[in-house]
């Protein structure tokens, strides 16, 4: 399907800087505020995941979320994040998209990254 030239420009900085956001959000509200970073080293390690993973993944998502935001390697950027999404699909799967839910099937979180690459 061919990208609209008049609108396509709009619609992939609006997905960008969504995703951007989206990874700012989830590593700075949700992993260093709420659960705080050695938490979220617990957490990971609680899942079978080296507990170092969490920094990695924490800087990965900041340093990410700001380049694409401002637009900076977007395509790279979003390739470089997708492992991080697969990632969370895995975690998540078996608790649907939020914690409320109720083993609802989630949507699959990589889908952002490819639209942008």
């Amino acid at each position: 399907m061919p990208l609209d030239n008049k609108l396509g420009p709009h619609a992939v900085l609006l997905l960008r800087v969504s995703l951007g956001i989206m990874f700012l959000a989830h590593s700075v509200i949700l992993k260093l505020i709420v659960f705080t970073l050695p938490g979220t080293a617990q957490f990971f390690t609680s899942i079978g995941l080296p507990g170092a993973l969490a920094y990695l993944v924490f800087a990965m998502e900041v340093v990410g979320g700001v380049m694409l935001i401002l637009g900076i390697q977007a395509r790279w950027v979003a390739l470089a994040l997708t492992p991080i999404l697969v990632g969370a699909t895995w975690v998540h799967i078996g608790n649907g998209w939020v914690f409320t839910s109720q083993k609802r099937r989630m949507g699959i979180p990589a889908v952002p990254c490819r639209a942008i690459g």
